[in-house]
């Protein structure tokens, strides 16, 4: 997921994405406008230093437990978060402290929802790889393809660097790319550069990337009499049909559960469409809830460590998190200009249960995070180094409702105080029931204990997949263009197959057809 970091600039444009200026607001506005159903304001300051208190209580400690997720989800969750949401704060300079780092006040509810804008389409049309798209004789020049991003049809790659190390010895038949980078900088041109912050989501992309290139190179053999503008069309189409199913019926099924992605796909997501109908307006809506809380479950699942190929995991000791953001354009690529070649991932340790080792899997969902995401070196300002305090602070200076109150209004069963207090230390128990906390927990924390008490970290519990599949899923409901909404349905039965005829219904399937795992 996302790391949180709210954007200070005003009309910020990524490398080559389509921007705009997208509502942020609460799915549940009255429960929101009540002040019985939000953290105490009567004493911030006691209450901002019970949320750093336990903040610092999140810390993973002792040995890392492992859910049954591979690791690759924890980054598809990432990935997806870039594709839809980069939220900004309108009107506040760029050089400004965060709001959070100051002995802040909650925000009215009018002005939370009104602060913050989404500079992203909430689209799930991989913009974030496509950006503007390529342009073709008799149109006009698009910015990607002022930026080299294509060579017709095709998204173009670079090569990787020999690092004067032996070559990766991976039982896959590894694809010598990387991500297109420019030539005076390993800075890669991509829809959104985010995805070049951390390795493993930059590899991800990649294989986006390669996927949307494998389809275009099987079109011009199939179907040699299309356009080079009908086959970019085609593969892009088929890209986001198979990306968008597999966002629905592999990772949200995991995520979230089955009975809970089916329940939400068969009232068609109505907590977010009848709250989308209500704001109006030609942009989707990115709930607070989600963006602020919920959707940041992701950041327990992280591990400090992976075991990411056979030069590089968890055994030799050189897999840390702080490598996975080494190794990318943002990180400098420690001087060399593509990703070196030992560096190439095994994704047969990061996406597939059968093959993974231990470090291939993602941590549970609960209320500790990895160590380094208390300390993160790529941020500024000792609360924005924290993940935890962060969050918590976040969603308190945006006036997030409590997490007994959310489910109450869903209808969903309440933790009890027992529930929600599990886990923590003797000293942090004290703090926590002082604060009240017991009966009115912070939003994240509350979903993060959820999960745990209710799945056993394994999936998110009721209100948390909840709340992240009825934004995900109504997100497409109220997209004309998504699998949803083709006429008849969409299914993996009308893309494009495994050379064995296996259709895509796995990120494992998708790899495959890349070239990137064994069949």
């Amino acid at each position: 997921m996302s790391h949180g970091r709210i954007q200070r600039v005003s009309g910020e444009k990524t490398i080559a994405a389509v921007n705009v200026d997208g509502p942020i607001d609460f799915l549940l506005p009255t429960v929101a406008a009540d002040p019985t159903n939000r953290l105490p304001e009567t004493d911030v300051g006691a209450v901002r230093s019970a949320l750093d208190a336990l903040g610092e209580a999140m810390s993973e400690v002792g040995g890392v437990a492992n859910s049954p997720l591979p690791a690759i989800y924890t980054y598809f969750g990432q990935f997806i978060d870039h594709d839809i949401t980069r939220i900004k704060e309108r009107g506040v300079a760029p050089s400004a402290p965060d709001a959070i780092e100051g002995d802040f006040s909650p925000l009215p509810i009018a002005d939370a929802k009104i602060r913050f804008s989404n500079t992203r389409r909430a689209v799930f049309d991989l913009d974030s790889v496509y950006g503007d798209g390529p342009s073709f004789a008799g149109e006009p020049t698009t910015e990607a393809q002022t930026r080299g991003m294509y060579d017709a049809a095709r998204l173009k790659t670079s090569m990787v660097s020999a690092p004067g190390l032996p070559l990766p010895t991976l039982p896959i038949p590894v694809r010598r790319e990387d991500l297109l980078r420019q030539s005076n900088s390993p800075m890669a041109n991509l829809g959104d550069e985010r995805n070049d912050e951390n390795l493993i989501v930059s590899q991800l992309h990649l294989a986006f990337v390669l996927f949307h290139n494998e389809i275009v190179d099987k079109l011009k053999v199939e179907q040699p009499a299309l356009s080079p503008r009908q086959t970019f069309d085609e593969a892009a189409r088929l890209v986001r049909l198979h990306y968008q199913w597999l966002v629905v019926n592999d990772f949200l099924t995991r995520i979230c559960g089955a009975e809970t992605v089916a329940d939400v796909l068969a009232d068609r997501a109505a907590s977010y469409t009848s709250r989308r109908a209500a704001i109006g307006g030609g942009l989707a809506f990115v709930p607070l809830e989600f963006t602020v809380a919920a959707y940041r479950f992701g950041h327990s699942m992280i591990r400090a460590s992976y075991d990411w190929n056979s030069n590089f995991n968890i055994a030799k000791g050189n897999a840390g998190f702080d490598e996975f953001f080494r190794f990318t354009g943002g990180g400098g690529m420690v001087g060399l200009p593509t990703l070196p070649q030992n560096w190439i991932a095994d994704w047969s340790q990061m996406a597939e249960a059968a093959t993974a080792k231990p470090g291939g899997f993602a941590r549970p969902i609960d209320i500790f995070l990895a160590p380094p995401l208390l300390s993160m070196r790529n941020e500024i300002g000792p609360l924005m180094k924290h993940l935890a305090r962060r969050n918590l602070r976040r969603g308190y200076l945006l006036s997030l409702p409590h997490g007994q109150a959310v489910a109450a209004a869903l209808g969903l069963p309440e933790l009890t105080p027992g529930e929600v207090e599990a886990g923590l230390t003797e000293s942090t128990l004290t703090v926590f029931r002082n604060a009240g906390f017991s009966s009115k927990t912070p939003l994240w924390f509350y979903i993060l204990q959820e999960a745990k008490q209710k799945a056993q970290g394994e999936r998110l519990g009721p209100l948390g997949a909840r709340l992240v599949a009825e934004t995900i899923i109504g997100l497409m409901v109220v997209d004309p263009k998504s699998f949803l909404n083709v006429a008849g349905g969409w299914t993996p039965a009308a893309g494009r197959k495994l050379a064995n005829g296996q259709e895509i219904r796995t990120l494992a399937d998708m790899l495959r057809f890349a070239r990137l795992l064994k069949l």
